[in-house]
This record gives structure tokens, C-alpha cells and sequence, in this order.
């Protein structure tokens, strides 16, 4: 799965999560003006304090990516994600508890399926599923922000991470059955889902 990329060395980790000139600035964050109903906006508002959490984490994040070859800056990079890691790991655990990491973990399975080109899925995503990178080019929607609940630094802490746990048992439970799929995700996660409501439509 995209969410269980192996750890990267510090100066690839950072150029891929220091701050971009690319990010535009026009680009439309949902608006809970966009939810129906209260499931929705309860997870709207989960989703924002977790792309507020991941925006707020990536203004550790200082050294242009232009210098993050220079050898005087592998040290300044290092505390910097050492910093990010840290806030980004309490931001997200004041939005969202561990049973709520494990459901969000399930939701990725059943989203990469669900929503993959050619599916036959007829689903949107609701507001709180539309939060994509935050300003400072970080990953600011729900499902990867949950990624950073809890630090993984080894197998054993990979396979204890609720996130990757939830990952899993949806993938042991549901294979690759689409149709079973597209029945789970709106029994789960629709509005009035039985895991974590609010997420499609």
C-alpha cells in the first residue's frame, strides 16, 4: 500500500516534506458549508484539525530544498524532522483516538480499491475525505495524517500501529472483492456508516 513506504534517509524524507513554491495557493480546501448532516460535519471537523495538525507541524520545517544536499545542513535538517515528528504525532493524537486511527486505516484499504481507476464504485468522497497537501506542501487529509499517530521505527511497532492494523484486517477480510468493497465503504463510512461516518457519499 501507498501508506507503507519504508523509513528514507533524512535528506529524501526532507525534500519531500520541507516547503514547496509549488503548492497553489489557489487551490479550494473543502468547506463544512459543503457537509450534509452531523456525521459529516463531525468528521469534517476531525479532518481539519488534522490538516491544521500537519500544517502547524510543517513550520519545523525551514531549509530550502535547494540546500538540503549541503553537508552544513544535515544537521539542522535532522532536528527539523526529529521537531516535525514530535508535533505532527501530538497534533494528530489531540484530533483523533486510537480506535478512530484503526477505522481510518481500514477506510485506506477500502479507498485505494474503491476509488482506482476503473472502478465501478459509484461513490464521492464527502467533504472531510477532499483535504489533499496543506500549504507547506505537507500531506493534510485525514487518512495520512493518521499515519503520524504513532511512531513506527520497526517491524514490531509497524504491525502494532493501529493505522497499518486496520490496513490489514480489511485487507485479509474483504480481498479484492469490488463489490463487496463498494458495499463496505458505504456501510462504514457513509453518512450513516457504522465505523466512521462521514467520509463518502
Amino acid at each position: 500500500m501507498r501508506r507503507m513506504a519504508p523509513l528514507r534517509s533524512v535528506v529524501v524524507v526532507a525534500a519531500l516534506l520541507l516547503p514547496s513554491l509549488t503548492f497553489s495557493q489557489d487551490r479550494q480546501l473543502p468547506s463544512i458549508r459543503d457537509t450534509k448532516g452531523a456525521a459529516e460535519r463531525d468528521a469534517f471537523n476531525k479532518a481539519k484539525c488534522i490538516f491544521e495538525a500537519m500544517t502547524t507541524a510543517g513550520n519545523s520545517l525551514t531549509v530550502p530544498v535547494i540546500d538540503q544536499l549541503k553537508p552544513e545542513m544535515q544537521d539542522r535538517i535532522k532536528r527539523e524532522l526529529e521537531e516535525f515528528d514530535v508535533v505532527s504525532r501530538e497534533g494528530v493524537k489531540a484530533c483523533v483516538g486510537e480506535h478512530e486511527v484503526y477505522e481510518l486505516g481500514r477506510y485506506s484499504y477500502l479507498e485505494d480499491m474503491a476509488f482506482a481507476a476503473g472502478s465501478s464504485c459509484r461513490l464521492r468522497k464527502a467533504p472531510a475525505a477532499r483535504f489533499e497537501r496543506t500549504p507547506n506542501n505537507n500531506d493534510g487529509d485525514i487518512v495520512n495524517g493518521a499515519v503520524r499517530w504513532q511512531k513506527v521505527t520497526n517491524e514490531a511497532s509497524l504491525r502494532a500501529h493501529p493505522f497499518f492494523r486496520g490496513q490489514a484486517d480489511a485487507r485479509k477480510m474483504l480481498g479484492t472483492n469490488l463489490r463487496l468493497i463498494c458495499r463496505s465503504i458505504v456501510d462504514e463510512y457513509g453518512s450513516k456508516g457504522t465505523r466512521f461516518p462521514g467520509l463518502v457519499r
